[in-house]
């Protein structure tokens, strides 16, 4: 398996790849102790390969989903392959929450990101575009991309009035 974070975490530096062997059954761990207080700095557009097959998951311990927020939960997700994200998707907000928060992750450098036909953004490979919403949207990108939808933090600003803690 060869990881190259997107930041430095641990002895790891930022954008210089490392190595390690797993077993069949065997698990690795990164973790990124290195934010403000106890918090991890985000490691989004960390590339990993491996030369079996191997499921990646994603995560953070206590997740603040926008800022101004009473409640931090657990978030966890496998992540597919980068052979398996899609170029166009219709996204609404969470049943009953109202509104929620998009994040698009660009596999390869120079992806043009379009909302509902206009273009919001030119990625690299591996940055993130963060935007939150309270209606549908029709996500295009002219290469693939991972789209993330997240549901916000109690005591974040919202325009529907119902809290609960961020998934």
């Amino acid at each position: 398996v060869t990881v190259t974070p997107s930041v430095t975490t641990g002895t790891h530096l930022a954008g210089i790849p490392y190595n390690f062997v797993l077993n069949q059954g065997q698990t690795y761990q990164l973790r990124n102790p290195n934010g403000p207080g106890l918090l991890p700095t985000d490691l989004t557009g960390s590339r990993i390969h491996a030369d079996k097959p191997i499921s990646f998951f994603s995560g953070h311990d206590c997740n603040f989903v926008t800022g101004n927020a009473l409640a931090c939960n657990h978030l966890v997700e496998q992540i597919p392959p980068i052979d398996q994200w899609g170029t166009a998707f219709a996204i609404a907000p969470l049943a009953e929450r109202g509104s929620s928060y998009l994040r698009v992750v660009a596999s390869q450098d120079g992806t043009n990101l379009s909302i509902n036909g206009s273009v919001v953004a030119s990625l690299i490979a591996g940055q993130p575009y963060d935007q939150a919403f309270s209606s549908s949207l029709f996500v295009t990108a002219d290469r693939p991309v991972a789209v993330i939808e997240y549901g916000l933090s109690a005591g974040s600003t919202r325009t529907d009035g119902v809290y609960g803690d961020p998934t």
